[in-house]
C-alpha cells in the first residue's frame, strides 16, 4: 500500500498540472474589468460648479510650489497674493507653478468637456507683456498665451480649457492633468514683479456667475481660519468637516466641556493645573480639566505616555478634547518620533469621538545644538501629522515669545505655563464654537 505522504504529494502535484494535460480546455481569463476615469474634485459642497479656489490667503502657498505669498501688493483684491518667482534669467521671464496632485482628491478632466471648463486668475505686472498659462499632464504641457497691456493694474485673465493647446492638439475628455503653470514674459530688458490672485477653475458657467457665491463661502471659511504663526494656534475648515465628522460617531458621546491634559513633565503637572484654571476664569470658560493618570495613580506625561496612555485615559474620562503638550524633555533623550507617531496619537483620539489638540514644542525653546535639531523635527512632524488629520495644533513658541522668563533650561516655566494656558483655553473656545456649535 502507498504510503499516506507519498499519495497526498502524487495528488498535490496532480492539481498543479495545467488542464491540456488532461485534454481538458482551461476556462477563459476574466475579461478585463473597465474602470470608470476618476470624477473630479469639488471642494465645496454649496457650488458644485467650483474645481478648484485659490485667494492665497490660507496657511502658506497651498500647492504652489514656485512662487512666495505677499501682503504688501499694491491694489491687491485681497489682502494676500502670489508673486511669481524668477526664472530663465536671460529672458528676464517670471512663473509660479502648482502640483495639482498635492491636492489629493483633485482630478481633471475626468470626463468634462474642455470647453466648459473655465480657468480665470487676476495679474498685476509692473510692466506689460505676455502671460502664459498652462495646464499640464505626464506628457507635456496644453498652453494659452495673453496680452496684458496695462502695467500695475490688476487684469483678469479668462479661458476655457478648450483653448489650450499643446502643439499637437488640444485638450481631451481623457487628459489628467496634475500641474498648473502661470509664466510672465515683459515686453522690458529687466526683470518685473509679478503677482496673481484668486485663481478659479469652474465647470458649466462663467467665474462672474459664480464668484461672489464663492467669496461668501470663503468669508464664512476664513472666520474659522486659524494661522499658527499668526494666531497661535492652527486650524482651517477642512479640519472643521474632519471634527464634526468624528464626533458624529457612536463613540461621539462624551461629557461636554471635559478635557483631558496630558502634560510633558510630572513636575508640570500642578503648575499647569493652576493655569489652565486661572485662564479659563479669565476667558469666563468652564472647561472641566481631567489630567491623565496611570492605573497606580501615578501622573501620565510625556510622549511615550500618551502613546501608550491615551486610549486607557479616554475611556476613563469620558472627555471630548484632549489637550497633550510636547516639550524639550521629549527629545532629551536623543530619540525624534516622527510624523507617523503623533498621527496615530491623534487618529486614536479622533477614533474615540474625541478632539486632540497638540500643544507643538519648536526648536527655539532650548540652546542645545543636537536637541534643537531634534525639537525641529518633532516641530515639523507634529505640524505634518496635524494637516493629515484636521487636528489643530499650538505652537507653544507663543508662550515665552518676547519673554525670556517665560522658559528655563528648555522647559517652560509658571510662566510660560500661564501663557500656554490662556492660549489653550483660546483654542478650546474655537473648538466649541466651530466644532460643536457652542456659541
Amino acid at each position: 500500500m502507498m504510503p499516506r505522504r507519498l499519495l497526498a504529494a502524487i495528488l498535490l502535484a496532480l492539481t498543479a498540472l495545467p488542464l491540456s494535460v488532461f485534454g481538458a480546455t482551461p476556462p477563459p481569463d476574466d475579461p478585463p474589468v473597465k474602470k470608470d476615469p476618476p470624477k473630479p474634485w469639488r471642494p465645496y459642497k454649496e457650488i458644485p460648479e467650483v474645481l478648484y479656489f485659490e485667494s492665497f490667503e490660507g496657511e502658506g502657498p497651498g500647492i504652489w510650489n514656485i512662487g512666495t505669498i505677499q501682503d504688501k501688493v499694491v491694489q491687491t483684491p485681497g489682502s494676500h497674493a502670489l508673486k511669481l518667482a524668477a526664472f530663465e534669467e536671460k529672458e528676464q521671464s517670471t512663473r509660479g507653478e502648482a502640483n495639482i496632485s498635492g491636492l489629493g482628491p483633485f482630478h481633471l478632466m475626468g470626463g468634462l468637456r474642455p470647453s466648459d471648463v473655465k480657468l480665470q486668475f487676476m495679474i498685476w505686472a509692473e510692466a506689460t507683456g505676455k502671460v502664459v498659462t498652462s495646464m499640464g499632464d505626464d506628457k507635456g504641457w496644453f498652453s494659452e498665451t495673453t496680452s496684458v497691456g496695462k502695467a500695475q493694474t490688476w487684469t483678469t485673465i479668462s479661458m476655457d480649457l478648450a483653448e489650450l493647446y499643446n502643439g499637437h492638439q488640444i485638450m481631451r475628455e481623457t487628459g489628467v492633468l496634475n500641474q498648473i503653470r502661470v509664466a510672465f514674459k515683459p515686453n522690458t530688458p529687466k526683470q518685473t514683479a509679478v503677482y496673481i490672485d484668486e485663481f478659479v477653475i469652474i465647470n458649466g458657467l462663467r467665474p462672474p456667475e459664480v464668484l461672489p457665491r464663492l467669496l461668501a463661502v470663503e468669508n464664512k471659511r476664513s472666520e474659522v481660519f486659524r494661522m499658527a504663526p499668526r494666531d497661535g494656534y492652527s486650524f482651517n475648515y477642512i479640519g472643521q468637516e474632519a471634527l464634526q465628522n468624528a464626533i458624529k460617531s457612536p463613540r461621539g458621546k462624551r461629557k461636554a466641556k471635559t478635557v483631558l491634559v496630558l502634560a510633558s513633565r510630572t513636575e508640570d503637572v500642578e503648575p499647569l493645573k493652576a493655569a489652565l484654571t486661572a485662564a479659563q476664569t479669565k476667558a469666563k470658560s468652564e472647561f472641566r480639566f481631567v489630567f491623565a493618570e496611570a492605573p497606580d495613580g501615578s501622573p501620565v506625561t510625556g510622549l511615550e505616555d500618551m502613546h501608550t496612555l491615551l486610549q486607557y485615559n479616554l475611556q476613563k474620562s469620558e472627555a471630548e478634547m484632549a489637550l497633550l503638550v510636547l516639550g524639550h524633555s521629549d527629545v532629551a533623550d536623543g530619540v525624534t518620533p516622527g510624523s507617523e507617531t503623533i498621527r496615530v496619537i491623534q487618529e486614536r483620539a479622533l477614533e474615540s469621538g474625541v478632539i486632540p489638540i497638540v500643544c507643538n514644542a519648536p526648536p527655539g525653546m532650548t540652546s542645545i545644538a543636537k536637541d534643537r535639531t531634534n525639537l525641529d523635527r518633532l516641530y515639523s512632524a507634529a505640524a505634518t501629522a496635524s494637516r493629515q488629520t484636521g487636528a489643530p495644533w499650538v505652537d507653544i513658541a507663543f508662550a515665552y515669545k518676547d519673554n525670556a522668563a517665560a522658559l528655563d533650561k528648555g522647559e517652560l516655566s509658571a510662566i510660560g505655563l500661564a501663557n500656554l494656558a490662556d492660549l489653550a483655553v483660546k483654542s478650546l473656545r474655537h473648538m466649541e464654537v466651530f466644532v460643536f456649535g457652542r456659541k
